[in-house]
């Protein structure tokens, strides 16, 4: 017994490729445990090493959990980045620990933080990183000192190589839909200093790590010597404080847009923002605040009104002077509406022994960001086919004709794909092109009619009667529509649904190594790595499926 128990884990440690899930038979014997594939038949090993085999042409549903990734959809952090900043320029030495909304810094003489003439500085920067597409990036480091960047544990840039230069450069492949571990240092000689951080990918143009792709590392509690400083920043995408919210800590309240939006990719005011967290004097003394801003404000202390430019003139932003006790905490919030293109806001402050000056870093201290809301669904980047099939792979060329995908032995004919997506699409938006309009839409949601003459990795061109031909940039269109869905109401004999977004409706599958090899009248042969499956089902399974579901009482 103990010879066949080994020589099943053994057996089970030979295969590339074993995931957690559960099986249904075609009787309706059901398996659950550890599951590989080979010859046309699924491997079942259970918690007690009980081994059992099942045909292919025996299986009703198999769904997998894979493991290895991580939760896109994790709503206990914020957007940004989690920065450690550390008085000694190798990462040593006293330290404060802050949320930056994103990379992007011209220190110039002004030190990120309260520290001596003359002193050194270094930062670490860590978090996760969300890409939208699944596809080779390329990530430039901008700064005047030393920086290394990790992704997925690996180093991409390192700035020892060449210490002198003022960018470097280095690639690697992402997948979209999780999370990938993040970590940029930086090791800085003097105060006039710089750094910066950009991505490019075949689909994106080069521009700065957004806040909405950054998401923030977790700060130890028991780090005894680590301080958070900053305010919390609840950014709505419209004038009234209410609607879509982006969160951020912001170090200080010292902001002039001029034509920039507070949140990269809104790009239509106004822009409404709450402020909130702890205010903490340093020495007991009477303060004065000042608000400088054009636009409708209020400030609260304690829960105690001190400004509300809706009730006083807008020119009247002092406050008369406030008896504080040092080192304790007062609740504080501030609110800002209908911020235009051109909006600013700075909040001031003085005493007898402070000069005037912007309430600084580390007298704040940031509330609790509220989870982030969730996901808008999507559809992801890829292929929506006429049977209603949504094909998430690579796209890689294509002409008038036909298309090529990543994963596909064989070009897929145009005559087959209703629509292709060059970056994920909110489903919403995607049922309103799903029309019998063809054209491209663009990342600024506008919609030109026209026909597709090709695409590559960089370019999609198209053309049509009304401005001839005309070249975009892949980053810059969302999606190309060529026809509409027309979906068989009879169900599929196989189903296909996979962790990257896919969901494919097959005549016929078979086991090919560690791949699910897929096929249909419209998809030729295309391979499933079994490590991104997360379902596949028969025709009589959805049958099943449709009779429970109109036995349900609220049906």
């Amino acid at each position: 017994m103990r010879r066949l128990f080994f020589g099943l884990l053994l057996s089970l440690a030979a295969t590339s490729w074993a995931g957690e899930g559960t099986l249904v038979t075609s009787s309706g014997q059901e398996y659950r445990g550890t599951i590989d594939a080979d010859h046309n038949q699924f491997r079942i090993q259970n918690p007690d090493g009980k081994l059992t085999c099942v045909p292919l042409h025996d299986l009703l549903r198999l769904q997998l959990t894979n493991s290895g990734e991580t939760n896109a959809t994790d709503t206990s952090k914020v957007h940004g980045v989690t920065a450690t900043y550390y008085t000694g320029k190798e990462l040593n030495g006293a330290k404060v620990v802050r949320i930056d909304p994103a990379i992007d810094f011209d220190w110039q003489e002004k030190p990120p933080f309260a520290m001596n003439a003359g002193e050194s500085f270094s930062v670490r920067w860590e978090g996760e990183l969300d890409a939208p597409l699944s596809e080779e990036y390329t990530f430039f480091v901008q700064g005047n000192d030393r920086l290394k960047l990790w992704l997925d544990h690996q180093l991409v840039i390192d700035g020892e190589v060449d210490p002198a230069a003022t960018e470097s450069s280095g690639k690697i492949r992402l997948e979209a839909g999780k999370r990938h571990p993040f970590r940029l240092e930086f090791y800085e000689k003097n105060w006039s200093a710089s750094a910066k951080l950009f991505w490019s990918s075949p689909s994106i143009a080069r521009a700065l790590v957004p806040s909405e792709a950054l998401y923030t590392a977790p700060i130890p509690e028991s780090d005894a010597n680590s301080q958070t400083n900053g305010i919390l920043g609840m950014y709505f995408h419209s004038g009234d404080l209410k609607g879509e919210l982006k969160t951020r800590i912001d170090a200080n309240i010292d902001f002039d847009w001029d034509d920039n939006a507070p949140i990269p990719g809104w790009d239509s005011p106004p822009f409404s923002i709450r402020w909130e967290g702890k205010l903490v004097p340093e020495s007991s003394e009477p303060y004065v605040f000042e608000l400088s801003t054009e636009q409708p404000a209020r400030l609260w202390l304690n829960d105690y009104l001190l400004i509300d430019t809706r009730r006083d003139k807008t020119d009247e932003l002092t406050t008369t002077p406030i008896d504080l006790k040092a080192e304790e905490s007062y609740e504080f919030r501030l609110e800002i509406s209908d911020v235009p293109a051109q909006g600013m806001v700075r909040l001031f402050w003085s005493s007898p022994s402070i000069s005037r000056c912007v309430v600084p870093t580390q007298q704040l201290v940031p509330a609790k960001a509220p989870p982030l809301p969730p996901a808008t669904p999507k559809k992801p980047a890829g292929l929506v086919l006429v049977d209603g099939s949504i094909l998430a792979q690579p796209i890689e060329t294509a002409d008038s004709t036909a298309i090529r995908v990543k994963g596909s032995a064989r070009p897929i004919s145009m005559v087959n794909v209703s629509r292709i997506l060059l970056q994920p699409v909110e489903n919403e938006l995607d049922q309103k092109i799903c029309t019998n309009r063809q054209g491209i839409l663009l990342a600024n949601r506008d919609f030109l009619g026209g026909d597709l003459n090709w695409l590559d990795p960089k370019y999609v061109n198209v053309g049509s009667i009304l401005f001839g031909k005309k070249e975009f940039e892949r980053g810059k269109v969302l999606a190309i529509c060529l026809h509409e869905c027309s979906p068989s109401p009879a169900p599929a004999k196989f189903q296909v649904r996979t962790t990257k977004g896919s969901q494919i409706k097959a005549d016929s599958v078979r086991i090919q190594g560690t791949n699910l090899l897929v096929e249909s009248s419209i998809i030729p042969a295309l391979e499933i790595p079994f490590a991104d499956l997360a379902e596949l089902k028969t025709d009589a399974a959805q049958s099943v499926e449709k009779q429970a579901s109109a036995k349900r009482p609220d049906n």
